[in-house]
């Protein structure tokens, strides 16, 4: 595993926070009935694997797990079996 510049770790987290964030709001149109669950699975959920060590270090060892409202949080550990 390299070793990547400072700058370039910020914009890693960046788009990995929009992106969770993109997440969310699909999630709360799918709550909402404004959406179906097709169009919830095409903005990459069911490629996002919440046990891997890397988005455990981000998700809960950086805290941003708690950044989240808490039933995306309950509705995304609980398609990958629980808090990582």
């Amino acid at each position: 595993e390299g070793v990547i510049a400072p700058h370039e770790a910020d914009r890693v987290e960046f788009m990995r926070v929009l992106e969770m964030r993109r997440l969310e709001n699909v999630y709360f149109q799918f709550k909402e009935d404004l959406v179906d669950s097709t169009a919830l699975g095409s903005y990459g959920l069911q490629q996002l694997d919440i046990t891997s060590p890397r988005f455990r270090e981000w998700w809960v060892a950086k805290g941003w797990r708690d950044g989240f409202h808490p039933d995306f949080v309950a509705f995304l550990e609980s398609r990958g079996g629980g808090t990582p």
